[in-house]
């Protein structure tokens, strides 16, 4: 008999000042999820646990320390109202995890130093995921590199033994940084081999094998690119955003170059999911290999109208 695994999905969160969440405890906002959960699983009669909880992207707004602290406290009291191990928990970077800071402080080097563009690259890439990484390690309690095992550009197969599980945090923000000509999702011929070259030996046969990333890899559903704007719009209106706020979130507009890429990986590995954020398409068809498909799902709060109330969580 085939165990079934559940797995719970979130996505851009964006825990900062413009958050859905802001003014939220993140100890509060953990357990009405955790109760929104048991409501769903008992109207649905689930009867299984979650086993395990993927995170593609956005998490901070501002790619922020502070913004990773509520962060940090939100899914650790998710992990222990859940009662699964931190190590059940995969996160990726998303565009809104990119330190713009950091990437303009290799700017100004540039300026003075005169090195080159590809120099310049180099250089964001080590940088501008720090505070995402400081997170991520603080969770889990050791480096990204003992957690999974690591690809080109930052990406990581992390493997659940128990759950025969195989999931790649695929990083697919690899050229973003504040420049607005990098405000796409990417991956390159050598990240995709990277993860090719990995993923083909036999001693992955055995495991289910999901993609998580950030950015869309099929067509976005154009109402919710309405409603993030008009979201937008109304902040603005308010002045709670700032001028980097507004070329934030609209860089969340934009797509993904690589899509045949990550197609092409599916069917030669024989993926079975891949989940993601930034937009939110509903209703896709799954990508069809010999032998099987592979679904394509998303979650995420843009669009969100409003969170869940429970009269019994004091706030």
């Amino acid at each position: 008999m085939t165990k079934s695994i559940l797995i719970l999905h979130l996505s851009d969160l964006h825990f900062g000042p413009n958050s859905r969440f802001a003014g939220s405890k993140p100890e509060v906002l953990s357990q009405k999820l955790f109760l929104a959960i048991e409501d769903v699983s008992s109207r649905i009669k689930i009867e299984e646990s979650i086993s395990l909880v993927i995170i593609t992207g956005d998490i901070a707004e501002h790619s922020r320390k502070e913004e990773y602290a509520i962060a940090s406290l939100f899914f650790k009291s998710l992990a222990n109202k859940l009662k699964i191990d931190r190590f059940k928990f995969v996160f990726v970077p998303g565009n809104h995890d990119v330190s713009w800071t950091a990437c303009k402080h290799v700017e100004i080097d540039q300026q003075d130093q005169g090195f080159t563009d590809e120099e310049f690259t180099t250089k964001i890439n080590k940088i501008k995921f720090k505070n995402f990484k400081d997170f991520a390690e603080g969770f889990y309690g050791i480096p990204l590199e003992k957690r999974g095992r690591p690809i080109n550009y930052e990406s990581y197969i992390n493997n659940i033994d128990d759950l025969k599980l195989s999931i790649v945090s695929l990083n697919s923000c690899e050229i973003e940084s504040h420049r607005k000509k990098d405000h796409i999702g990417f991956l390159s011929d050598d990240h995709a081999q990277s993860l090719l070259s990995e993923w083909l030996s036999d001693k992955y046969d055995p495991y289910i094998k999901i993609i998580a990333l950030h950015h869309n890899p099929v067509p976005t559903v154009p109402v919710n690119v309405e409603q993030g704007m008009k979201h937008l719009e109304a902040l603005e209106k308010d002045k709670k955003l700032t001028k980097e706020d507004v070329e934030r979130f609209a860089s969340d507009a934009v797509g993904f170059e690589g899509h045949e890429k990550l197609r092409d990986i599916s069917e030669q590995c024989q993926v079975q999911l891949v989940l993601h954020g930034h937009h939110h398409a509903t209703d896709q068809d799954p990508w069809m290999w010999k032998d099987g498909m592979t679904y394509v799902l998303s979650a995420g709060s843009w669009g969100l109208d409003k969170l869940p109330h429970w009269s019994s969580v004091k706030t």
